[in-house]
């Protein structure tokens, strides 16, 4: 019996302090200020503010941790690869190869639309996954498994930000 009042007396401190500590946030609807957050907002101003003057993407950022790779912070993928693959299929319009009396020539050029086909295929196929990946970020459930509900590895995140699978689920 004894023991059952030492457990009970712990829960009922840590239940107070538990409530005690969250109070703003419960009963005041108040937020706590995540760190990481406004650090990102900081962080990102350079990259934003270079993005307006020059209308291209940083690669570089002197913002934080005296620096690092500006895709790790903030970058615009999407934008980038709707204005190239329009300048590409624009520009393949006009190719002569094809109509070629040279059978060489015009299977080269056949050969060449037919790989930059692929390419912007698998472009506009990311731009969908990062699509998905932006709408997992507006309902938090960005960065779990969609297979196994677990949190994906912050390093395959850094490596692959449209990670939708654990290394594990995709082994299998």
């Amino acid at each position: 019996m004894q023991i059952i009042y030492k457990h009970c007396i712990s829960l009922v401190v840590f239940l107070s302090l538990t409530i005690y500590f969250f109070n703003p946030i419960i009963f005041e609807n108040k937020e706590l200020k995540q760190h990481d957050i406004e650090q990102w907002k900081n962080g990102a101003n350079e990259i934003i503010d270079y993005r307006k003057n020059t209308n291209k993407e940083a690669l570089w950022t002197n913002a934080m941790f005296s620096g690092m790779p500006a895709y790790l912070i903030h970058v615009k993928w999407k934008n980038d690869i709707i204005k190239t693959n329009s300048k590409s299929l624009y520009a393949n319009e006009g190719d002569d190869e094809i109509s070629s009396p040279d059978v060489i020539d015009q299977a080269s050029s056949q050969t060449e639309k037919t790989i930059e086909m692929r390419r912007l295929n698998r472009e506009r196929k990311l731009i969908s996954k990062i699509d998905r990946a932006i709408k997992k970020i507006q309902d938090n459930t960005y960065g779990y498994c969609e297979d196994t509900g677990e949190p994906i590895g912050v390093k395959r995140l850094i490596a692959r930000p449209i990670a939708t699978l654990s290394i594990e689920a995709q082994e299998q």
